[in-house]
């Protein structure tokens, strides 16, 4: 859909860094499996929301700048 497309147009126009280039940061924080990527534009910023299951059964929602590959939230649920 319309989301899709903007977020595919901001990786592509450097508004927001490509995933592969994301993941070794949230994985550098939060160990574990990748479940869901979210791209998505938030208070006028690309941010990603990724969920990661850590190896201990955790579920962790990490929030993170698409153009500055910082880690902006972390919660675990």
């Amino acid at each position: 859909g319309g989301d899709q497309d903007a977020a595919r147009d901001a990786v592509s126009s450097g508004q927001a860094r490509p995933l592969g280039e994301v993941l070794p940061i949230v994985r550098a924080s939060a160990p574990g499996s990748v479940l869901d990527v979210n791209l998505s534009k938030a208070s006028g910023r690309w941010v990603y929301k990724i969920t990661v299951l850590s190896p201990d059964g955790r579920y962790r929602d990490v929030t993170v700048d698409a153009a500055r590959k910082t880690i902006i939230d972390m919660r675990q649920r």
